[in-house]
């Protein structure tokens, strides 16, 4: 999640469906990783973030209540995200073309 708008606005929609249903827990998962921004609201609000990282633990088995107490944290070292941002962050001229469907 980028701290873009759609993100930004999908954090507040869980939080107040958290709050309309009387939740005790809301989760928000990603296959990538958080902005700085959507983590810390997260954190803030009470909801559980579960990013690329700890969605392997999960997948692997962890327990989500147990992903709880690391809310907020590893999603990599500033190695690691210098060489996601070099493999992501910006689309080649190619991928740019298949993603508008032009091959």
């Amino acid at each position: 999640m980028t701290g873009r708008g759609s993100a930004a606005r999908d954090l507040r929609d869980l939080l107040g469906s958290k709050a309309h249903f009387g939740a005790d827990l809301a989760v928000v998962v990603t296959t990538t990783r958080f902005s700085r921004q959507s983590l810390d609201f997260a954190v803030q609000n009470g909801i559980a973030a579960i990013h690329r990282d700890s969605l392997g633990l999960w997948n692997n088995g962890a327990a989500l209540h147990s992903l709880l107490g690391i809310n907020g944290a590893g999603q990599g070292n500033e190695q690691h995200r210098a060489r996601w941002k070099n493999t992501y962050g910006k689309p080649s001229p190619r991928r740019r073309m298949r993603a508008r469907g032009n091959n």
